[in-house]
């Protein structure tokens, strides 16, 4: 789901066969709240970089954090180690009928048993197909406009990702220590 405060609205159930995407979603979200910096973390990459692409002019700035920095076409597996691409898959036909990825394990993420015990049921599966459709964001309007990525050093994930943007022009880059959760560990 899609969750955001706006009175009497607070989620919005995905729907994709009938074109009820993320990026349709907040779209529509942004036409309520415009010049909105618009937060992108891990696959969020992806979804933040396909809203950019239709809503730009209702955009102040993107934020990426250790998340891919996709350009159309682009997966979410193109931007991932060939061993996590693997994972997932094997996830996906082992333990998840072929078609879903069910929520890692907490335990590698740096984060204290009580942070676990909370987060830990609000994890679910991914769709494998999520992770291998491609990017629909043909203007790559994310490359021309205000941007910042942030890279949580502590999660080696994205450190390709990130060398590039600390030296792509145009983008204000920054990192955090801290493991990939830094909503979680490091809110402020």
């Amino acid at each position: 789901p899609v969750e955001y405060y706006l009175p009497g609205i607070n989620q919005v159930e995905v729907r994709a066969p009938i074109g009820l995407t993320f990026a349709r979603i907040i779209r529509a979200m942004l036409r309520q709240a415009p010049n909105v910096i618009l937060v992108g973390h891990s696959y969020g990459g992806l979804v933040a970089a396909g809203v950019a692409s239709r809503a730009h002019r209702r955009l102040a700035q993107v934020v990426l954090v250790d998340a891919p920095v996709p350009r159309h076409g682009d997966t979410l597996f193109g931007h991932l180690p060939d061993a996590a691409v693997e994972y997932y898959r094997d996830q996906a036909r082992t333990v998840g009928d072929g078609w879903r990825v069910p929520p890692p394990s907490l335990a590698g993420f740096q984060l204290g048993e009580a942070d676990r015990e909370w987060l830990t049921p609000l994890l679910g599966a991914v769709p494998l197909l999520t992770c291998e459709q491609a990017l629909d964001a043909p203007n790559d309007a994310l490359w021309g406009m205000p941007r910042t990525y942030i890279w949580c050093r502590e999660y080696p994930v994205f450190a390709g990702t990130a060398a590039a943007m600390r030296a792509a022009p145009g983008w204000a880059y920054h990192e955090l220590a801290s493991g990939h959760l830094p909503m979680v560990t490091h809110p402020s």
